[in-house]
């Protein structure tokens, strides 16, 4: 299947350069891994970028500066010149596996290394793409694991487009995208249709709709809009749509990645953490 020209797209979702967020951890692998091959789906080139933490700096400048190991739960002093061993390690082990996936993936990259607080590089670093590729959960460990503050933030507020995935989480299964006329819907379905690529039956589509009738209406914008790509998708309805229907439908339709609408209904009154929380695939809020 040969998917329209980025300049043909009607709602304007062309990806050419694609922000991860980089770092050494087990979710950082994953979303290099996604990067790389989301930038071979979309054609489009990856930069990873890699923050030195300037409050682990300034807190190693301290005197009685500690850092915990996360699986021992050891503690010991931290200074700076360790501090900055480490950064030079987790930078270049991030460094070489971007290379090694987005050669692989046959994808144009590149690697820097910046230095400030973590969620504000990284939100300034989107404003340069057109996707974010970030893991839901921060590095910390707890009893309970909770959204990280950059994908709350860029979840929220962010300048581009944003994929949030977790460790272990796969890119390339059976999209589902919430449809509702709207003109961000119309974006996410287009959104949607690129990462389907060659896979015909790969996209399900969830319209919201009060009446058989509205619902029709629907279904026959979206043959419309995906009549350019050899897409034949499965529709689910439902009259109405909040955040925890949101949650069990795309479990159910069997989605590994919900699209949707950065503005959605089901996103209102900052619900942003409580998807995060309980969508048990990776999400790109479309921009």
């Amino acid at each position: 299947m040969i998917a329209p020209a980025a300049h043909e797209a009607p709602t304007g979702f062309a990806i050419r350069r694609i922000v991860v967020a980089a770092d050494s951890s087990a979710q950082g692998q994953a979303v290099l891994e996604a990067a790389a091959n989301l930038g071979a789906r979309l054609h489009a080139e990856v930069e990873g970028v890699f923050v030195e933490d300037i409050d682990l700096v300034n807190l190693a400048a301290l005197p009685l500066g500690r850092e915990v190991h996360l699986i021992s739960g050891v503690a010991r002093a931290l200074d700076t010149d360790t501090l900055e061993i480490q950064f030079r390690a987790e930078a270049s082990q991030a460094r070489r596996a971007l290379k090694l996936l987005t050669d692989r993936a046959r994808v144009t990259s590149s690697f820097r290394v910046v230095r400030g607080r973590v969620d504000a590089e990284i939100m300034m670093a989107a404003g340069g793409g057109d996707l974010l590729v970030i893991g839901i959960y921060s590095r910390a460990v707890g009893p309970r694991s909770r959204p990280g503050s950059m994908a709350l933030a860029a979840a929220r507020a962010g300048p581009r487009s944003v994929l949030l995935l977790r460790a272990g989480a796969r890119v390339t299964g059976r999209v589902l995208v919430a449809f509702d006329g709207s003109e961000g819907a119309k974006k996410a379905l287009d959104a949607g249709a690129r990462l389907t690529g060659d896979t015909v039956d790969g996209l399900s589509v969830l319209l919201t709709a009060d009446t058989p009738s509205r619902a029709d209406e629907l279904q026959a914008q979206v043959r419309a809009a995906l009549s350019p790509w050899s897409i034949s998708p499965k529709f689910l309805r439902t009259p109405r749509l909040d955040l925890d229907d949101m949650c069990r439908l795309s479990h159910d339709a069997g989605a590994e990645i919900l699209v949707l609408d950065a503005g959605h209904p089901v996103l209102a009154d900052d619900a942003h953490g409580r998807l995060l929380e309980q969508i048990s695939c990776p999400v790109l809020l479309v921009r």
